[in-house]
């Protein structure tokens, strides 16, 4: 009496892996690939949404944001102590 399992399904004669000579370690190596997949993508949505948290409860100071300016060459030396002077009181 042939009983239609789920490893017939998958790997018997008619089944998903038929075509593949690998017996029952062809359905272990597809589904640890798929499951490799979906944690690397849930990863990467998990640190991607963590990284724009972080950077939206943060804005940068106004002193970080002249030292920024300063840094870059958009304002000279003079400027800079002034805005800095003024900010700081």
């Amino acid at each position: 009496m042939h009983m239609n399992s789920f490893g017939n399904w998958f790997c018997g004669p008619n089944g998903f892996f038929s075509g593949f000579h690998f017996g029952g370690f062809m359905p272990f190596l597809f589904w640890g690939i798929v499951l490799f997949f979906l944690y690397k993508i849930s990863q990467g949505v998990v640190s991607k949404n963590r990284d724009n948290n972080l950077n939206m409860g943060r804005p940068d100071s106004a002193i970080s944001v002249l030292e920024k300016r300063y840094a870059s060459g958009e304002i000279d030396q003079d400027e800079f102590l002034q805005r800095k002077k003024d900010l700081n009181g």
